[in-house]
């Protein structure tokens, strides 16, 4: 279930931060009420192991659309500066 917990450790580990935040957003990880703090644990858990680090993660509050504004701001400065 949490397959992708390994390859999400070895980038985390790969920053070398004493804390990384990871945002999240998706149906079951928002919904489930264990799940946040399942996952947390379990990387917590691998990246502690190796190194120092600690992850914390936090809703992203329906992060596609804000990253679908940015960029239409981003197109929309361009074409007023050409």
């Amino acid at each position: 279930m949490f397959f992708f917990l390994p390859a999400l450790s070895v980038f985390v580990q790969h920053l070398a931060l004493p804390k990384t935040q990871i945002a999240y957003d998706g149906g079951l990880i928002c919904k489930h009420p264990k799940m946040v703090r399942l996952i947390e644990s379990y990387l917590n858990i691998i990246c502690e192991a190796k190194q120092q680090q600690k992850c914390v993660l936090f809703s992203a509050e329906n992060g596609s659309s804000i990253g679908g504004a940015i960029l239409a701001k981003i197109v929309a400065q361009q074409q007023f500066t050409k």
